[in-house]
């Protein structure tokens, strides 16, 4: 499963209609990667080209991560500097986490996967 949900990052954005789960994952990816909640939200909407907006749900994700002070294991992305998936973790933690157990050999583009053909 977590391996598939690597695969799937580029479709989250520009293939699939939102839905809960892929807000949360696009949204952890862009968290994680200290992208700006305005930019996130911009760059998700203009790339997905579904008219679908989710400037909402968004900013519930960012506002929860963002403030929480202890919670641990709050939502996953995956950090391609570091080629593994990486908790999203309190102020108080600030380290950065490996997700156990750790998934190798995760494509990146959409040259190793079915989405290849739709583009």
């Amino acid at each position: 499963m977590t391996s598939k949900r690597g695969q799937q990052k580029l479709s989250h954005l520009f293939l699939e209609i939102p839905s809960p789960m892929t807000i949360i994952a696009v949204s952890a990816f862009f968290f994680g990667y200290g992208i700006p909640l305005s930019i996130a939200n911009y760059f998700y909407n203009v790339c997905s080209e579904l008219g679908v907006h989710v400037t909402v749900d968004m900013y519930s994700f960012y506002n929860g991560w963002a403030h929480e002070n202890h919670e641990l294991h709050q939502a996953r992305y995956y950090n391609t500097k570091h080629k593994k998936f990486i908790w999203i973790n309190a102020k108080d933690h600030p380290q950065l986490e490996t997700v156990l157990p750790e998934v190798s050999d995760i494509p990146l583009g959409f040259a190793d996967t079915d989405l290849s053909e739709l583009i």
